[in-house]
């Protein structure tokens, strides 16, 4: 909008606004006022002649009434009826009106007026009247229409003037300094100014002028220094010239002497990783050598190679660290990216290094933070970091502990910033030598290294490896105080093992049955009764399982076979469920193999120590059929078609591969054998066990049951006097191990009563509440024996007479021979059944002392011994 139009605009505005006002308001008050003066006049017209029609009214003169009332009516045209009435409502005039009805409709404004006849106090009648208004207020806004009219002409010709006055003295001075401005942003200060009166325009004009004038000047003045410039300038090109040819010239030596110099160093980089590769082959050799020659070497001998391999194993430590530092700067180390546990990075380091700090009186803890469990990133070069700095705690530490830990630094949905640290409380660094490090061939001084070894490359290689990470690597020491390194890693949430929800509990035994008849678990369980249960009910759904008594056999067994899934007890001897799974987890392969925990201990900290050593779910003691199959079916894969379980792993031994030999020789899981009613009936009267519970727990077999029960009695006969004789010495640990283990087996013979004393006993002991044990011990005291003695006095076994072995057996039997050493061979656990079904013809076939000792070696799980001594039979 021009200025013109924003100087006037206010104006038209205004009188707009005036315009409307007359319109809307002072018009129709004009026009209220008129009609009300009007009806007020006729009003005091109308009382007048009501006064002057009393003396009338009062005479009954309506002659004279009528002959008055006609001539007002004829004299004034806005009368337009007039009605008298007396006090008694008689019509006085008129005395007929016909046409009253059409005139009335006829006419438009009409008003009704009233008056009273009075004398007095006395009401004589009333005078009523309608007047016409119709002419008078056309003739009255006719008027005061014009009067507007011309009071907006007066007012237009006002706003003409004054937007002509505004034009005059506002717009065309403003728009000339316009002017003039635009033609001085052209360079032109000599255009003319306009004049003004002594007002603010005035002074904007002469401000302007002297801008102008300052402008002038200062331009002036620029354009001596541009020119100036510009010939300085010109020298200066020639000089850049001169100059960049020079820079050429060194920018070409430079990029020949960095093209040499990184070639020089990729040779020496390749160098070394050939030469370490050359140099492994030999070294593998004599290690391999030194290992099988001690076998059959003499004591001195033995201690000598021991130190070879000790020499052998470090030096390929160095060529190793060497290879490493070589291909990071070559650019040929490449991360591998895949989902892994947590405990994979933490547990190998440990297990690997156990052994090591038991020997020097070290403590070996682990502590993983608030980090997520499943990860996903290089877990090898997380592994490698950890045990560079592991390794040189254990140097350098000499009473105290070792601390492998990770923080979360930083979460940013599944981007995660994680922070491995060792901590130790070994000699400690001084800050001046923390800086140097990280360098290559870098120890803390060369005392130490004299004493402890090294290279110093480990430590170059974990701040290299988390470099490539996306982190960074640093230490924290004082003397004497110990020491913390530490790195970091970007890394990402990772994923476990898709687990499978589908079906309810009552029907997660048949899905088992359809999906997991292919599976095979491992059983890591040191109590024969729970293993015996445990196996009643793995086998009564198809699954194969192999036996583990403690944790080495279990991670033996781990190193021979890739399981599908691994039952794993916490307690038990040489080496428990937590440090077993740990070591399994370390192992290659096992990161996301589903590992089930099996206690009696159901809280929340045995948990969470189960999670915390890689454990990937609980299964608590005494077990539940129904609720074991649900977690089963929640972890264990799908049956996989014959040709994916042929090349599941590289590490299956062949008999891994053998099918179900002859299964028609091994009768369904589910079969009962040798059902005795007299039996079940005896056991339902012993107070203290539950029979139903019992059987539900081995699938209703009543020889399954009973043998359990035949155990049971021979292990947990003397635990009243041994539990007494160990409170008695405050030995509680020693004592909470056997009461954790009556409990169990308590517990999966369907004896609740004595399970829950038992966990009541186990309770105080774990607390350390010796006078609390020792009364729980005496409850326990009054019904355990009873219950032992029960079972013992029907359960006994008389002894038989012997049974010779046939000369000759049948095909029948030796079909029945050739299946149970293929389950032997394979390591099946259902070679107990095959046993079991067949026992009359594996009896005739072996004789009695044969067959006693081939039924002892499986049930000892010793296979190999029962194939043994099926193959060198007569």
């Amino acid at each position: 909008m021009s200025l013109r139009w924003k100087l006037i605009l206010p104006l038209l505005c205004a009188l707009g606004l005036a315009g409307a006002s007359m319109e809307l308001y002072w018009l129709p008050r004009s026009l209220e006022r008129i009609e009300s003066n009007r009806m007020l006049s006729m009003h005091r017209q109308l009382e007048t002649l009501a006064e002057s029609m009393t003396p009338m009214v009062m005479g009954q003169q309506l002659d004279i009434i009528n002959e008055n009332l006609d001539a007002l009516l004829a004299k004034d045209p806005d009368w337009l009826s007039l009605r008298l009435v007396d006090e008694r409502g008689r019509q006085l005039y008129p005395l007929w009106s016909p046409d009253a009805a059409s005139e009335v409709a006829a006419v438009r404004d009409i008003r009704t007026l009233k008056a009273d006849l009075r004398f007095g106090r006395h009401s004589l009648g009333a005078m009523e009247a309608q007047v016409d208004l119709t002419s008078y207020l056309s003739e009255q806004r006719s008027d005061v229409r014009n009067t507007g009219l011309a009071m907006m002409a007066l007012l237009l010709a006002a706003m003409v003037v004054l937007a002509l006055l505004v034009e005059w003295l506002i717009h065309r001075p403003l728009r000339r300094l316009a002017r003039a401005a635009s033609q001085l942003a052209e360079g032109k200060y000599d255009a003319p100014l306009p004049s003004a009166d002594k007002d603010v325009l005035d002074e904007l004009v002469r401000d302007f002028g002297a801008m102008r004038t300052t402008l002038e000047e200062q331009h002036g003045a620029l354009k001596h220094e541009i020119d100036e410039h510009r010939q300085a300038e010109a020298e200066l090109v020639l000089y850049r010239k001169h100059l960049e040819e020079q820079v050429a010239s060194r920018t070409a030596e430079l990029a020949a002497a960095k093209d040499a110099a990184e070639a020089a160093n990729l040779a020496k980089s390749s160098f070394l990783a050939n030469m370490s590769h050359e140099i492994r082959t030999p070294l593998n050799a004599i290690l391999g050598l030194t290992h099988l020659m001690r076998a059959e070497a003499t004591a001195a001998q033995a201690e000598r190679l021991g130190k070879v391999d000790a020499a052998g194993k470090h030096l390929l430590s160095i060529i190793n660290d060497i290879l490493d530092i070589s291909k990071i700067e070559a650019g040929k180390l490449q991360l591998e990216q895949s989902d892994f546990h947590l405990s994979a990075a933490l547990d190998h380091v440990y297990s690997l290094l156990a052994e090591s700090a038991r020997l020097k009186g070290l403590e070996l803890r682990i502590d993983p933070g608030e980090v997520p469990v499943w990860l996903h990133g290089d877990v090898m070069r997380l592994r490698q970091g950890l045990l560079n700095y592991a390794g040189n705690a254990l140097k350098f530490t000499e009473t105290g502990t070792v601390t492998l830990a990770a923080r979360l630094m930083d979460d940013q949905d599944d981007a995660l910033l994680v922070r491995f640290e060792v901590r130790d409380t070994g000699i400690g660094i001084a800050p001046e030598r923390l800086a140097t490090l990280f360098q290559p061939f870098t120890q803390a001084d060369a005392s130490t290294t004299r004493k402890h070894g090294g290279t110093g490359l480990g430590l170059v290689i974990t701040r290299r490896l988390a470099e490539l990470m996306g982190g960074e690597a640093g230490a924290e020491s004082s003397p004497g105080q110990g020491s913390t390194f530490w790195f970091t890693a970007r890394l990402q949430r990772g994923q476990g093992p898709q687990v499978r929800t589908e079906g309810h509990l009552e029907d997660a035994e048949h899905q088992l049955r359809i999906r997991s008849r292919r599976s095979r678990l491992l059983l890591a369980e040191d109590n024969a009764i729970n293993r015996e249960v445990a196996l009643e009910l793995l086998h009564g759904v198809g699954l194969a399982v192999d036996v583990a008594e403690d944790g080495i056999v279990a991670l033996e067994r781990a190193r021979q076979h890739r399981y599908d899934l691994v039952l794993m007890d916490i307690q038990m001897p040489n080496l428990d469920g937590l440090e077993a799974t740990r070591a399994i987890r370390a192992l290659s392969g096992w990161d996301s193999i589903p590992i089930l925990a099996m206690t009696a201990n159901a809280f929340d900290e045995d948990r969470l120590a189960a999670q915390l050593a890689g454990m990937n779910d609980h299964v608590s003691k005494p077990v539940d059929p129904q609720q074991l199959y649900a977690t089963l079916l929640k972890w264990l894969p799908s049956a996989a078609p014959d040709e994916d379980r042929a090349d599941a792993s590289d590490n299956a031994r062949p008999e891994d591969a053998v099918s179900d030999p002859d299964a028609s020789m091994v009768p369904p899981v589910s079969a009962p054998i040798d059902d005795d009613p007299d039996l079940m009936a005896w056991l339902v009267t012993i107070p203290d066990l539950d029979v139903e519970a019992g059987l539900r727990l081995v699938g209703g077999k009543q020889e399954s049951y009973r043998r359990i029960l035949q155990l049971f009695a021979q292990s947990h006969g003397e635990d009243v006097p041994r539990l007494g004789l160990l409170i008695g010495q405050n030995k509680l640990v020693e004592a909470e191990k056997l009461a954790h283990a009556l409990k169990g087996t308590a517990g999966n013979v369907g004896s609740r009563s004595i399970h829950s004393l038992a966990a009541t006993l186990d309770g105080h002991l774990k607390r350390g509440d010796r006078d609390a044990s020792e009364t729980a011990l005496a409850a326990l005291a009054d019904r355990l024996p009873r219950l032992v003695e029960a079972l013992q006095s029907r359960l006994a076994m008389a002894p038989s007479a012997p049974v010779p072995a046939v000369s000759e057996p049948s095909a029948d039997q030796r079909r029945r021979i050739e299946s149970l050493m293929a389950l032997l061979d394979a390591g099946d656990s259902r070679a107990r059944h095959a046993l079991a079904a067949g026992r009359d013809d594996f009896e005739a076939v072996l004789g009695s002392e044969l067959h006693r000792a081939v039924e002892l070696a499986i049930q000892r799980f010793d296979y190999p011994e029962a194939l043994h001594l099926l193959q060198e039979r007569p």
